[in-house]
């Protein structure tokens, strides 16, 4: 019926392999971490130059009374970026969290010390035999 827990390795075994691949993934984490950031800023970069070009081909080859009929056209799916990067820098830098009357923080803090002690969770429980019990025991019925 349930298999026993001593099937699987144990917490002092995980341990001690946890205790030597700890300094490498701690390097992953910290490489990842910059990588991610890496991105974000490229995607701003590309974004801020595709604008730029864009602007300065509307000025160069469209008379104002064509930029004035294409303003008043609507929905351009050409916007959508920029949309969606303005909507994250008003969440993430202009919404705030009052904690008393002295401290406030953004939404960026709060989302990435949120994001950090959830992957610290998931780093911490991942690798014990009690989770690779419970995952062994799931994916019979699963």
């Amino acid at each position: 019926m349930f298999a026993s827990i001593d099937d699987g390795p144990t917490d002092k075994s995980l341990r001690k392999i946890r205790n030597k691949m700890y300094p490498k993934e701690a390097w992953y984490c910290i490489g990842l971490f910059i990588f991610i950031v890496a991105v974000f800023h490229w995607i701003s970069v590309f974004t801020s130059k595709l604008q730029v070009a864009r602007r300065r081909q509307m000025t160069c080859n469209v008379d104002s009374e064509q930029i004035y009929s294409r303003r008043r056209s609507g929905f351009s799916w050409r916007h959508i970026p920029l949309g969606l990067i303005n909507a994250y820098r008003v969440i993430a830098f202009r919404w705030t969290f009052e904690i008393g009357k002295s401290w406030s923080l953004t939404m960026a803090e709060v989302l990435m010390t949120v994001a950090y002690i959830v992957f610290l969770y998931i780093w911490t429980f991942i690798n014990s035999a009690s989770f690779a019990y419970a995952i062994r025991i799931l994916s019979k019925y699963f």
